[in-house]
């Protein structure tokens, strides 16, 4: 983990996410998550979810492996921020279902063919 203190920015790998955020003492973190891959992208989710950190992901990049992002962020109540969504996403099905400290909608992808109950 890094932490830059001119942004305020912690670049951490997904693997030490959830270890983090049960230790840290912030409040609010903004966060740039890497080492992304389709196989361990569900962590985010799972970290999120435990958490009372309110949670900036703007500086994260999703990777472009990724075509679906259904219920990918499901009740992240903490989650204020999305992170940067690829252009390889088509569905993003419920992705933000209930984050209800989401503050602004992410940039969506041109080629999203399915977005109901995203931002519900």
């Amino acid at each position: 983990m890094e932490y830059d203190e001119l942004t305020g920015i912690y670049t951490i790998p997904v693997s030490e996410l959830s270890s983090f955020l049960e230790s840290s003492t912030e409040t609010n973190v903004t966060l740039n998550i890497v080492e992304i891959t389709v196989e361990n992208f569900a962590l985010i989710k799972t970290a999120l979810q435990d958490t009372d950190i309110k949670t900036d992901l703007s500086p994260t990049v999703l990777p472009s492996s990724l075509t679906s992002l259904v219920y990918g962020f499901e009740k992240c109540r903490k989650l204020t921020r999305a992170p940067v969504i690829p252009e390889t996403v088509t569905d993003l099905g419920g992705c933000f279902y209930n984050c209800s400290s989401l503050i602004e909608a992410p940039i969506l992808p041109s080629a999203l063919e399915s977005l109901g109950e995203t931002f519900r």
